[in-house]
């Protein structure tokens, strides 16, 4: 009988306090279902469950515990939507941190449902994230821009979608080729973390520079430049918002899911979420191949490191193997790896190919004034102020790559006034340089 006494007291307590604490959880409910809310959630969710996988050779482990959350607070921490929005105000970021309902369903997506996988983006930032404030900063961007690669590809550069858009930053073949991006048999440099990062921001700046609309030129990311100036048009109005119901679906979440992921990453201790630290790092050293053939897996043989990190270090190589080429390629390793390289050169590439002499082909080199590729005609085209080599390539519907090798640059450095061999297609009706005004015209969206 003492016994049943005691368990009804302990069961009166409890209901007492569940009691008291329901109205208090009840205060800061989450976002209520809707079907456009649910589709993007959707949408986003199949993307990242397709693109997310781990680090092979690394090993996770939890760091310390989860800050515990306010008694009678949501289990996972929801807040009212004016502590959201004074919260992302609070980040002081370059890119508009707008607050609306699509938001907050985003942001109770992430600190919510998907609680696991930000505590893994958490452990992957120390990775990828160095890398990506590097090279914005260098090239003036807004660090938070980082972020997008979370949205982009689960900061995973083996990611490849369904369209066949691959690696960290998620470029497509003909976008990657106007940015100088080797792709062939072997090497897939949109798998590279730095090649790929530089890239991105190289077309984040064309983007911006086309809207002066961060949040614009981020839906133009995902759905392109064309599908977002078809919305302008539509909405009469140069507003990410006002456009929100012209953009494709998957866009619609897009904008949203960037500003969630930026309070995800910045607020995850509000909301009892614990980082997942991964044991894994790019080292500074590295081996320069160039005219020589490389296999991980024999390196790997030679040192006695674990081959699976170096395909980790390494995600560009397609087949684990470095061809023999004339282009230079930057093979990431471990410092132990980079001094057995240094001290046995011949062990580790083999030794250098011998050619026999053989007579010279009479040939025009491309550079040389005589030379014309098949199928196009020559026109020169004066650099005005302002102009880039993407911008020229855009207007003539050429190649970077292909620019610089008809004009024998070394750089992407133009000067006002220069003179550029452009090569357009035969069946171009172009038979002039752009004057100024068209060449505005050109780089600007339709309104």
């Amino acid at each position: 009988m003492p016994k049943l006494l005691a368990r009804s007291w302990v069961l009166l307590v409890v209901g007492l306090c569940l009691a008291s604490v329901t109205p208090l959880a009840a205060q800061t409910p989450p976002t209520t279902p809707t079907p456009e809310l649910d589709e993007e959630l959707r949408i986003l969710d199949s993307t990242w469950t397709a693109y997310h996988r781990e680090l092979r050779y690394a090993q996770r482990r939890a760091v310390g515990a989860p800050k515990p959350l306010p008694p009678g607070s949501h289990p996972w921490g929801f807040v009212s939507e004016e502590v959201y929005a004074e919260r992302l105000k609070l980040l002081c970021n370059v890119v508009p941190m707008d607050y609306n309902v699509h938001v907050k369903g985003q942001i109770e997506y992430f600190i919510g449902r998907k609680r696991d996988w930000i505590a893994q983006m958490l452990g992957l930032q120390h990775v990828y994230f160095p890398i990506f404030e590097s090279v914005f900063d260098q090239m003036g961007l807004p660090l938070e821009l980082r972020n997008l690669a979370i949205i982009e590809s689960g900061l995973n550069p083996a990611a490849k979608s369904r369209v066949a858009a691959t690696g960290l930053w998620q470029f497509m073949h003909y976008t990657a080729r106007l940015y100088d991006i080797r792709m062939d048999s072997y090497i897939d440099e949109r798998s590279d973390p730095y090649k790929a990062t530089v890239a991105a921001g190289q077309y984040l700046k064309l983007l911006h520079s086309l809207y002066d609309d961060w949040l614009l030129a981020i839906a133009a990311y995902n759905c392109g430049p064309g599908r977002v100036n078809w919305a302008i048009r539509k909405a009469g109005e140069k507003n990410v918002w006002a456009v929100y119901k012209y953009l494709p679906r998957e866009t619609r979440g897009y904008v949203p899911a960037f500003i969630a992921a930026c309070y995800a990453m910045s607020y995850w201790h509000e909301h009892g979420i614990q980082p997942s630290w991964v044991d894994f790092e790019y080292g500074p050293d590295s081996l320069v191949v160039v005219r020589r053939e490389l296999h991980l897996s024999r390196l790997a043989q030679q040192t006695g490191v674990n081959e699976q990190l170096l395909y980790d270090l390494n995600p560009a190589l397609k087949l684990g193997v470095v061809p023999y080429s004339d282009q230079p390629f930057v093979v990431r390793v471990p410092t132990s790896v980079a001094r057995f390289a240094e001290q046995h050169p011949d062990s580790v590439f083999g030794p250098a190919p011998t050619f026999a002499a053989t007579a010279p082909q009479p040939q025009l080199a491309q550079g040389s004034p005589a030379y014309t590729p098949p199928g196009r005609r020559l026109i020169y085209h004066p650099v005005k102020a302002g102009e880039t080599l993407l911008s020229i390539a855009y207007y003539y519907s050429v190649y970077v790559n292909d620019l610089k090798t008809w004009n024998e640059l070394k750089t992407s450095t133009l000067t006002q006034g220069q003179t550029l061999k452009v090569f357009v297609r035969s069946s171009s009706n172009i038979t002039q340089a752009p004057s100024q005004s068209t060449a505005k015209a050109a780089s600007k969206p339709a309104q």
